[in-house]
């Protein structure tokens, strides 16, 4: 089986990073003007300048993180999601570390809203993990696997394919692993 290589759709990419820097201007706004806001509004805690200006510092920080994620991810040329008869390899988060396809006991989709996710269960998940070189990439597996019973996610709301072309590709290149 030769292998597959599922590209970015950088118009999913491009609405999804200017989604980031208009989150990132309105917590730019909140922190400045949180007086301002806080007195056009009734006194309860909600509208204190404080909880305004903690509001915007946290929308900073979340959405400045997703506009650089999505940022490196339309300068990449590199696949999102390489499917080869050995294994799958997602560039698509900070866990990149590529998986045997004789590590996988299964593929599941899970939704969380409206984003579906394809879980891919391994053997030894805690190998995997140690293997995550990067801070960020490591708590982001650990959290996974704790939440959702293994540590490989992948979202398929940023690939030109559909989600269900992806995990049906997936499965295929897997099932034909076993048997061989």
């Amino acid at each position: 089986m030769e292998t597959t290589i599922i590209q970015p759709s950088r118009f999913k990419q491009m609405i999804f990073l200017f989604g980031a820097l208009a989150f990132v201007a309105l917590g730019i706004w909140f922190l400045m003007d949180s007086e301002s806001i806080a007195a056009g509004s009734s006194r309860d805690l909600r509208r204190s300048p404080i909880v305004i200006q903690v509001v915007g510092g946290l929308s900073i920080t979340f959405f400045g993180f997703g506009f650089f994620l999505f940022a490196r991810q339309i300068l990449s040329k590199k696949g999102s999601l390489t499917l080869t008869y050995e294994g799958i390899s997602n560039e698509t988060t900070f866990a990149t570390i590529p998986v045997s396809w004789g590590d996988v006991t299964a593929i599941k989709t899970m939704k969380i809203n409206s984003t579906k996710l394809i879980g891919i269960y391994v053997k030894n998940p805690e190998a995997y993990m140690e293997r995550q070189q990067g801070a960020w990439g490591k708590r982001l597996m650990k959290l996974n696997f704790n939440s959702y019973g293994t540590p490989i996610w992948i979202a398929t709301n940023t690939l030109k394919e559909k989600h269900e072309n992806v995990e049906a590709l997936m499965i295929k290149y897997w099932k034909n692993a076993k048997s061989a």
